[in-house]
């Protein structure tokens, strides 16, 4: 499951966002995940408060403010060919959406799937991304009543 955080400068209408979310999610199940596999979120912020190097690594035209700082958390061990496969098809599924490949930049996290307790739902295990986290959420959600106080 990979969450998808696009922060781009706030020129970005609605319109704009859902080409371009429509974009990153044929990109990833073109790598390979399911396509009821849906994680995104979209960061607009004002011009002075996204710093960013136009050249960075010495490119050979600046960046634009189409530019798109995409993070990519998948579950830790992902394979590294599938994360080459993902860029790629990141690149080309929002180069045909009007995106220059100049102004794509994809950075990958990776967070451990076993950090969930085996005992909560498996609907409620695959969203933790924090242990301690999990182990209070579980507890509550199993509680006999709502205004219980969950020990640790």
């Amino acid at each position: 499951m990979p969450l998808f955080t696009v922060t781009m400068k706030s020129n970005g209408s609605t319109n704009e966002k859902g080409r371009l979310s429509r974009a990153i999610h044929a990109a990833s199940i073109a790598a390979g995940y399911p396509e009821d596999d849906l994680f995104q979120r979209f960061l607009s912020l004002e011009p002075s408060d996204l710093g960013v190097d136009l050249y960075y690594p010495a490119l050979p035209k600046p960046r634009t403010d189409q530019m798109l700082m995409i993070e990519v958390l998948v579950s830790s061990g992902t394979d590294t060919n599938r994360k080459k496969g993902l860029v790629s098809a990141l690149v080309e599924k929002l180069g045909e959406a009007g995106i220059d490949p100049n102004d794509i930049m994809v950075f990958f996290s990776e967070t451990d799937r076993a950090s969930a307790e085996p005992e909560c739902p498996r609907s409620f295990r695959h969203t933790i991304i924090n242990s301690s986290v999990s182990a209070l959420a579980c507890r509550m959600s199993r509680s006999p009543s709502r205004g219980a106080t969950p020990t640790m």
